[in-house]
This record gives structure tokens, sequence and C-alpha cells, in this order.
């Protein structure tokens, strides 16, 4: 709770624009952070730098296509994305150009428990769900002999 209010705090002292309110729940003391959505984030913000989870939600703006694959890729931290669109050519597009391990189109696909979840970049310490969860948590051991 008190690293979210930083956080928070962090981007409006840089000018970030607050458009949805936030507040602690007081009811609830320190078990609920109200929705915040931020814009006018810059790149020296913590809300940028580190990985921020719901529900405070940062937007970022961007002019072309080439600038938003740039900026999605430009950062040390990966969950997953999604992109919400019908247009099934540029999502492919976008998929194939930003770097994660998982990309939904316009649902919650993560949920899946054969999808494997986490580790890319900075994000997660291991992979679990699926058959790269089952890798993940096994030691592999190579064995080289010399051929007789």
């Amino acid at each position: 709770m008190e690293w979210l209010e930083k956080s928070v705090n962090d981007a409006l002292q840089k000018w970030a624009k607050l458009v949805v309110w936030w507040q602690r729940a007081t009811d609830l003391q320190w078990a609920y952070y109200l929705p915040t959505i931020l814009t006018n984030i810059t790149f020296d913000m913590q809300v940028w730098n580190t990985e921020i989870f719901w529900p405070v939600l940062p937007i970022v703006s961007f002019k072309t296509y080439d600038e938003a694959i740039k900026l999605a890729n430009d950062t040390e931290y990966w969950l997953w994305w999604y992109v919400f669109t019908n247009d099934n050519d540029l999502y492919e597009k976008v998929a194939s150009d930003i770097n994660t391990w998982m990309i939904c189109q316009n649902n919650l696909t993560y949920e899946i428990p054969t999808n494997p979840f986490g580790w890319i970049k900075n994000s997660w310490l291991w992979r679990e769900n699926g058959e790269w969860g089952f890798y993940d948590m096994a030691d592999v051991k190579i064995i080289a002999k010399q051929k007789r």
C-alpha cells in the first residue's frame, strides 16, 4: 500500500495528471487501494520504471505505431500485454513486434492453466503452468561422454 502511494505521489509531483481520483480506503485500512488512472506520464516516474499493478494504471501516449512499439519494448518489466482491436492483422503485427511472454487480444487468456506464466526481462522469477513451467521447476544436468 505504501509503495503504491509513494509511486502515485512521485508521478503527481512530476506533473502527471490524475484522471480517476485515488485515496486509501479508510474503512479497510491498508488492505485496499482505490482505482487510479494517471496520464502525462514521463520516463522518470516510478509508475513508468517499476511494475505497477492494478488498480494503478499509468497511460502513456504515442503518435505512431513505431513509437508505440519502441515504448513498449523499452522497459525492464513484462508480465503480459493486451491489445484491444478487432483488426487481426494489426494484432498479429503487434504480437510479433512486442517482446513479451504473452499477449492477448481482447480478453484474459493468461488464466488458462496450460499457458506458462512469468519470467521475461526482470518480471517474475520463474515460469509456472504448462509444459514450460515443468522445465523451470526441474534441474537439467547434461553429462557429455566421449563416443567410443
